[in-house]
């Protein structure tokens, strides 16, 4: 996915860019910035980690969640088909760039809820010591955050885009 990311920013000519990566999108936007690093401005990393997290009941319900019958009968209305969610799964559990994070050498910014309980705080204090010279911003809430307190998290987003702009 970093790969598909970095043709897409060459092909619109968008480089370097300021990204933006929230949950499995923050692990692409980890390696769109170690694979291709001329490409990326700076790093904004929401509710996400640089390694596996480990299964709990919380996440194992709620990985379940979309293979629930009801869901499954929704057919087309269901936007994500069953191979790309096991796809996905698979990068998730797989992926692991915790020993390469010091590597990251763009402004980073790494905005994560206190009471997440998909990816828990601790995997975001992980990112902020690995990754020299990042911001870390903890906002009340879980995995979602930023939905229920959007004018923060924008704000906190706009801090870096203001000052990096150019």
């Amino acid at each position: 996915m970093a790969n598909d990311t970095a043709a897409l920013l060459t092909a619109l000519g968008i480089e370097p860019a300021h990204v933006l990566g929230i949950s499995m999108g923050g692990r692409v936007a980890i390696a769109l910035a170690l694979r291709h690093a001329e490409l990326v401005k700076s790093l904004i990393l929401v509710a996400t980690s640089a390694r596996p997290v480990p299964n709990t009941l919380w996440r194992s319900l709620l990985f379940l969640v979309p293979r629930l019958p009801l869901l499954r009968r929704l057919g087309d209305r269901y936007p994500q088909p069953s191979y790309a969610y096991a796809g996905q799964r698979e990068a998730s559990r797989s992926y692991d760039a915790s020993d390469r994070l010091g590597e990251i050498r763009v402004p980073t910014l790494i905005l994560h809820g206190k009471s997440d309980r998909t990816i828990p705080f601790r995997f975001a204090e992980e990112l902020h010591a690995g990754i020299v010279g990042s911001r870390l911003v903890a906002f009340g809430g879980g995995h979602l955050f930023m939905f229920f307190q959007p004018k923060p998290f924008l704000d906190a987003v706009m801090t870096v885009l203001d000052s990096r702009t150019g």
